[in-house]
């Protein structure tokens, strides 16, 4: 496996990892992608693209000639290289990045999930897991729990709260209306309840999977609702937004961490749902303002509070701003880099 001039040690000191985490920490990790563009025709890596567990598989593959795998939960064919290292290869030598659970929220397909978790899912992480990132308390909690002895291998590292570079935007005054975006676990109930009869301009930026959803709690015309609209859109709208709201159920794993560095960076002031996935991530009256999980009553005052003071506004989003300088893309990819590190 070539991995470019700076290649060193032989293939033994190189850990095969998910192509932006690769990119982003540097040597000794290699791009997934890049490996098996090298390693593969064309033809077998189009099929791959298509059928998850042949990419895992080739990817294990590629993982007998390197120190092991470094992998985000959601990384295509992620589950099958971990069974084929816990139970062909029998070594520890994967490091799971972003371990976020992603429950089926349908009845039936739960129960599914949690018994192939039970029965298939806990064992080869046991077996297989040489590290592990949790994003959230809860997180951190489940997967210690599914690890039992072994849980030392978990690791917290929270999402960055800034990029290092915050955007120039507009001043509080100069900004109108309230936006919200979301692509899963979005509480848009609460939200619109939150809205209903009320006159400030809302926005609503929504995956294609929750279109129906949205535009059925919407009949009205309340909101302007935009789906799957281009990152630089969206980037735009949140500079201009006098209030970011983050709406996420009280169930939902660890989500809004992305939105919440977008709006920090963007110097929009936040009003969240404390729930589990943002513990930590916001403190209520300094860098926020949060509101109890389906609470539309609550979320109403909070939104209200800010949009009818421009200086509460700039003073959460400067606090926002200064608190999210002390932990930065930089620092947030050394420390995965290091736990990578350390666990292989």
């Amino acid at each position: 496996m070539a991995t470019g001039s700076s290649r060193a040690g032989g293939d033994a000191a190189w850990i095969l990892a998910s192509d932006w985490y690769a990119r982003m920490v540097g040597p000794p990790l290699v791009p997934i992608g890049k490996a098996l563009a090298e390693a593969y025709a064309p033809p077998l890596l189009r099929l791959a693209a298509r059928v998850p567990a042949l990419r895992g598989w080739l990817i294990y593959r590629l993982a007998r000639r390197v120190r092991g795998l470094a992998l985000t939960a959601a990384e295509s064919g992620a589950t099958t290289a971990l069974l084929a290292e816990a139970w062909v290869r029998r070594r520890r030598a994967v490091v799971l990045l972003e371990v976020i659970e992603r429950r089926p929220q349908q009845p039936l397909r739960r129960c599914a999930y949690e018994t192939w978790r039970a029965l298939v899912v806990r064992p080869t992480l046991r077996r297989a897991l040489a590290g592990a990132q949790a994003m959230s308390a809860s997180d951190e909690a489940r997967l210690v729990g599914e690890l039992g002895p072994r849980s030392g291998v978990v690791r917290r590292i929270d999402w960055a709260r800034s990029t290092g570079a915050p955007v120039a935007a507009p001043a509080a005054g100069e900004r109108h209306g309230v936006l919200s975006s979301g692509r899963a676990w979005c509480d848009w109930e609460t939200l619109f309840a939150a809205a209903a009869g009320r006159e400030w301009p809302l926005t609503i930026v929504c995956a294609a999977s929750d279109r129906e959803r949205v535009e059925r709690l919407n009949r009205d015309g309340r909101a302007m609702v935009l789906v799957e609209i281009p990152p630089a859109e969206h980037d735009r709208l949140l500079r201009r937004a006098a209030v970011y709201a983050i709406a996420l159920r009280e169930d939902a794993p660890s989500a809004g961490h992305v939105r919440l560095m977008a709006a920090t960076d963007a110097g929009t002031p936040v009003v969240a749902g404390n729930v589990p996935a943002l513990a930590g991530y916001l403190e209520d009256g300094v860098t926020a303002r949060l509101a109890a999980p389906g609470d539309a009553a609550a979320m109403r005052a909070a939104i209200e509070g800010l949009l009818a003071s421009p200086a509460e506004r700039e003073r959460l989003a400067a606090a926002a701003v200064a608190r999210a300088g002390e932990w930065t893309y930089a620092q947030y990819f050394a420390a995965v880099g290091q736990l990578v590190s350390d666990a292989l």
